[in-house]
Order: structure tokens, then C-alpha cells, then sequence
């Protein structure tokens, strides 16, 4: 795929203004006025164009485009913050987003954490338990015996585990 023709914002200028010039020498001393005043006038527009793009970036395209590859690729990091005018700008935005993905990241891994010390809780309950703990799936298959179920009924959790439960 061939890349797109990219080139300082100055370098574009000159180049119109020689397309410019040429065409104005082409087509006579009179035509010469009228060509500059349009070209100037286009290099303006062209300049605020470039101007209002990156106000509305908030950034150079370049920037955007990395900042953009870091969030996909999960680094979420904050480096400098989007300054106040630019708030309202892509970067301010992905600068938001960031910022939320940092939360959602910062949850997870608590929400983690807390699952880990509960399953920690509820082994320790069971494992110690003087009564037998089991659980079932849905389909009457025993998914976990506690180990007291030796004591109180002599099968191991492994045997007790692998019968099936009846029903009446």
C-alpha cells in the first residue's frame, strides 16, 4: 500500500506558491495579480485548516496516532496531562478514556484480590470444619467434599467426590 504524500505544512505552501507563480508568468502580466491574491488567499485557508485540525486534535496526527497504539496495546499509563484548552480535543478525550481504563483496570484487579482472600476464607472454613461441606453442579455430580468426611464416613474426598448422589 502506497503511503499518502506527507510534507511540512511550509513545504506545501511553497510548493502552491510556485504552482502559483508559474501559472500567473503562463498566463500573462495582467493574469499575475489575480493568481497571487487567490493563491495567498489559499495559503491562508490552508493555514487555518492546519491550525483548526490541530486544535481539534489536540496534537499533531502523529501523536494522536501513538496514543492511540499505546491504549490498544493495554498501556494505560498516564504520562503529562492534555492541558485545559485542549480538553475538548481527541487527546482530551483518549486522555478520558485513559483515565477510565485506568479505573476499570484498578477494579478489576481489586475485585481479584478480594475473590482471592474470600476463596482462601472459605477453603480454610471447610478444610477445618468438623461437619462434612460439599457442593454439587447442577447435574448431581459432587464437585468438592471436605476432607472431614474421612473421619466422619472413612471415605476419602477423592472417592467421596467420585460417587454420584442418589435420589429418592
Amino acid at each position: 500500500m502506497m503511503t499518502p504524500f506527507r510534507a511540512a505544512p511550509s513545504v506545501l505552501i511553497a510548493i502552491l506558491l510556485a504552482i502559483g507563480l508559474m501559472v500567473a508568468f503562463a498566463l500573462g502580466a495582467r493574469a499575475a495579480p489575480v493568481l497571487l491574491v487567490l493563491g495567498s488567499g489559499l495559503l491562508v485557508l490552508l493555514w487555518r485548516t492546519q491550525v483548526a485540525v490541530r486544535e481539534n486534535l489536540g496534537a499533531s496526527a502523529a501523536e494522536v496516532r501513538a496514543r492511540i497504539a499505546r491504549l490498544g496495546s493495554g498501556d494505560f499509563a498516564l504520562d503529562s496531562p492534555v492541558l485545559g484548552y485542549r480538553k475538548e480535543s481527541v487527546m482530551g478525550w483518549l486522555e478520558e478514556a485513559q483515565g477510565e481504563l485506568i479505573a476499570i483496570e484498578q477494579a478489576r484487579r481489586q475485585t481479584e484480590e478480594r475473590q482471592q482472600v474470600s476463596e482462601a476464607r472459605c477453603r480454610l472454613l471447610a478444610e477445618n470444619a468438623s461437619d462434612v461441606i460439599w457442593t454439587m453442579s447442577l447435574d448431581g455430580r459432587i464437585t468438592y467434599v471436605s476432607p472431614s468426611v474421612e473421619r466422619l464416613r472413612g471415605f476419602t474426598p477423592t472417592e467421596a467426590s467420585s460417587s454420584r448422589s442418589r435420589r429418592s
